[in-house]
């Protein structure tokens, strides 16, 4: 009996373990890469500026929303003022545009991308909110709710639970497939709205007025410190500490909200950036000035290791990769992780300083954003796809649809495809469709032959390939289906109206 129940708990804590698993390791997507918020991703990156594609969301179009990575999509959202916004996805490889969802205004909430869902804040019209879940193929609405107050902050999505703050002071969690409401928490401080959830150890940890974590079951306060913090990004995790950008730097315990050490070496009053942690250093820095400089930290004292002079405005959080420190301002710089040297940096051509995106990297690439320029917002990816073959999402095309041999029980249909894919056919005596013959083997020249057919009767068909990435083509002849009529069986009417007793030539005369 003991060992049955052994089984039975490992089994158990191997399914929460899978169901815990959610992207690819490489991937970038939720903001600052995780639900700690680290910043730091395993992935290679670029050593130069190669860039590998820009993508211009549109004409006035601002982009205001960090980008977020996975499943072979980049994720972001539109700030067009008096434009129609949008929440869009973007091929990671070559930048071209998959979707793009219409959303009530601005979008200043990094996406969070898990099992399947795209989950995203907006902002207004007239002081209002909402929060989306959309089909991360499609981009097609699953659910939304709506606040009364703006939802600026970036979505944390852990096991059936999205948690999210709102200006209204509130901090909520919601089932991810419903929609429906598990818990909020409300402290009353108008600027929880701005900082990003984040969720570690069973807790949910929010900046604002001070930082607060907040059981994650039910939203229950564990412990808050507002020692005059004012924390506009997220509060870090990493290894029981809590790392937060207040103006100062603060390292706080993260069982009960103590401080370990403060950073004085730079003071704003707010903190805006999202600190990230790596490798025994803690990298931020920000400024709504010309003044701003990028700090690396030494983990467990606070001592300063390197600084970087930004001369420009600095909202944006620095993200870390293969020994490198990535930042947005109007260029993307890049750091050497230990010393601090810039490698290279790129001019983004536009006012990026004015809004807080940040870095993502995934798969040997790093993706940034400008707010806008000359020609609108654009999403630049930068670096060679390392170690990752480019994902297969075009179907096969299907030409030349004929049919042959036709006879009173029997027609053979053929198709051509670009690209090597099965045979599927879909047919019926009327447009229900309701029998299917399929040959798995992969061709480019199709041919199925339908068998066991009635005669002189019309079939109506569609027919299908998929190939070997399981994308199908479909050719349906543009929804009123392609059509065959089976021959009549003269030899068994002949032989029928002979023993009825007709002569030849009169047979002959009718048939």
């Amino acid at each position: 009996m003991k060992n049955e129940f052994f089984w039975i708990l490992i089994v158990a804590i191997a399914f929460h373990m899978i169901g815990s698993i959610e992207v690819s390791a490489d991937d970038w997507p939720t903001f600052h890469h995780d639900l700690q918020r680290t910043g730091h991703s395993t992935s290679n990156a670029p050593d130069a500026p190669k860039l590998l594609w820009s993508s211009i969301a549109g004409p006035a179009v601002s982009l205001c929303a960090s980008p977020a990575v996975a499943n072979g999509k980049v994720f972001t959202g539109s700030c067009g003022d008096d434009n129609q916004d949008y929440v869009y996805a973007f091929d990671e490889y070559n930048g071209s545009l998959i979707w793009k969802y219409p959303v009530a205004d601005a979008v200043y909430s990094s996406p969070a991308v898990s099992d399947g869902m795209v989950f995203v804040g907006s902002v207004g019209p007239y002081k209002t909110g909402r929060l989306y879940a959309l089909n991360e193929s499609d981009g097609s609405l699953i659910w939304s709710k709506s606040f009364g107050d703006y939802v600026v902050a970036s979505p944390a999505v852990h096991d059936d639970k999205v948690f999210i703050t709102s200006y209204d002071g509130c901090a909520y969690a919601f089932n991810k497939s419903t929609g429906n409401t598990i818990w909020s928490h409300c402290i009353g401080k108008y600027i929880i709205g701005y900082t990003h959830p984040s969720v570690a150890d069973g807790m949910v940890f929010i900046g604002g007025y001070g930082v607060s974590a907040l059981n994650e079951s039910n939203g229950a306060l564990i412990w808050e410190n507002t020692n005059g913090l004012s924390v506009l990004g997220a509060p870090t995790i990493v290894n029981g500490t809590v790392f937060v950008d207040a103006g100062s730097i603060y390292a706080l315990d993260e069982h009960n909200g103590s401080i370990i050490w403060k950073a004085d070496y730079y003071s704003y009053g707010n903190g805006y950036s999202t600190p990230a942690v790596a490798d025994g250093m803690v990298f931020a820095g920000s400024a709504i000035d010309t003044s701003s400089k990028l700090f690396a930290l030494n983990q467990s004292t606070g001592k300063v290791i390197w600084n970087f002079s930004v001369n420009d405005w600095l909202q944006s959080s620095p993200a870390v990769a293969d020994g490198k420190v990535f930042l947005t301002a109007e260029k993307l710089f890049v750091f050497d992780e230990y010393n601090g040297t810039l490698i290279w940096s790129y001019d983004l051509g536009g006012e990026s300083h004015w809004t807080p995106t940040s870095p993502a990297i995934a798969d040997g690439l790093v993706f940034v954003n400008s707010r806008y320029n000359a020609g609108g917002g654009m999403v630049y990816a930068f670096g060679t796809p390392e170690n990752k073959t480019v994902p297969d999402k075009t179907a096969p095309l299907i030409s030349n649809v004929t049919t042959s041999l036709i006879t009173n029980n029997s027609a053979t249909i053929i198709w051509n495809t670009d690209e090597s894919g099965n045979s599927e056919i879909f047919y019926g005596t009327n447009m229900a469709l309701n029998k299917t013959k399929t040959d798995m083997n992969m061709t480019t020249a199709h041919s199925i032959t339908l068998t066991e057919l009635a005669e002189n009767t019309t079939y109506y068909f569609s027919i299908s390939s998929t190939d070997a990435a399981n994308n199908t083509g479909t050719d349906d002849n543009n929804g009123v289906y392609y059509n065959l009529t089976t021959t009549l069986n003269k030899g068994a009417i002949f032989r029928t109206l002979l023993h009825k007793g007709w002569n030849l030539i009169s047979i002959l005369l009718q048939i």
